[in-house]
């Protein structure tokens, strides 16, 4: 490999913190899934067995929710619970944002729009910045590159973004 002359790069803090990142945005993405699809199922049978949640708070189908019904079966344990209770529940939300914030530090979370959640993805995603030789690389490895259209002397006339790169 030292003779072909690659440009290899050796694997650094910020490589293991993403792929750390990566585990636990990938797992967080297959829990939404699944969660996606026992949504109806939930929905009538909280509406059966627990009628008054639907006034303690506004939206059912919300991660928290689902931890607090777990953590807590009746209305009246949920009414003389305290609040930091139930952002205990959320640890692997307040995981994801201590690795954002004490191991990585990116200014990614300065764009406006760009949570905990979504910077932690595309970090995990994307790894270390560093690696990629300029910004149209980055693109093309999130799939976001346009595709280039080529026929005689038409040339770019139908520019599509490419499908691929990582989902």
């Amino acid at each position: 490999m030292m003779m072909s002359g690659a440009n290899l790069k050796s694997y650094s803090d910020i490589s293991y913190h993403n792929e750390e990142l990566k585990s636990l945005t990938l797992y967080r993405f297959n829990k939404i899934k699944e969660r996606a699809k026992l949504k109806s199922s939930v929905s009538k049978l909280v509406n059966i067995l627990f009628p008054e949640l639907k006034t303690l708070v506004p939206q059912l189908h919300m991660p928290s929710i689902y931890a607090l019904l777990s953590e807590f079966p009746s209305a009246s344990h949920v009414a003389s619970a305290h609040l930091t209770r139930f952002t205990d529940l959320l640890s692997i939300e307040a995981e994801i944002k201590r690795i954002m914030d004490v191991e990585i530090n990116s200014p990614i979370l300065t764009i406006p729009g760009i949570s905990y959640r979504m910077g932690a993805m595309i970090i995990a995603e994307s790894g270390d910045f560093n690696r990629f030789d300029s910004a149209d690389r980055i693109l093309a490895y999130a799939g976001m590159s346009l595709s280039t259209y080529q026929s005689g002397q038409l040339d770019n006339c139908y520019a599509h973004i490419e499908k691929r790169g990582s989902r």
